[in-house]
């Protein structure tokens, strides 16, 4: 299932889902899987910004449907920068350069409030 487009190292790719999968998919169909992961069948939403993926869905797989959001670098295989479950997911999140912006739904002095909140992504080389 297409997902979106994206550019990495200069060739124009096609992310894409397959099961518990992400794949890139080139120009003639080659496939490479970058991720693997329980959660992604249940992917509801899913943008690429670079070479970092933004998955989130409602996962039901336990009855219990908790909602996912996971951040990969499709640089790597397999690897997982961070990925967040809870109960309520009050906005889809959003990857705009180097910021992630998310709308959450907190609980202070007693209400339920919503926040918008903006988190700078670092480039961390090894």
């Amino acid at each position: 299932m297409p997902l979106d487009s994206l550019t990495l190292r200069g060739r124009r790719l096609l992310l894409c889902r397959a099961g518990r999968s992400l794949l890139l998919c080139d120009a003639i169909g080659q496939q490479t899987r970058v991720a693997t992961s329980d959660a992604l069948p249940w992917t509801a939403r899913a943008d690429a910004h670079g070479r970092v993926a933004i998955c989130s869905g409602h996962d039901a797989s336990e009855g219990t449907g908790r909602w996912f959001v996971q951040l990969w670098d499709l640089g790597g295989e397999n690897t997982l920068i961070d990925q967040s479950v809870t109960e309520a997911l009050a906005a889809h999140p959003l990857l705009v350069g180097r910021y992630l912006f998310t709308v959450e739904a907190l609980q202070a002095q007693g209400r339920h409030t919503l926040w918008l909140t903006r988190r700078r992504l670092e480039n961390k080389r090894r």
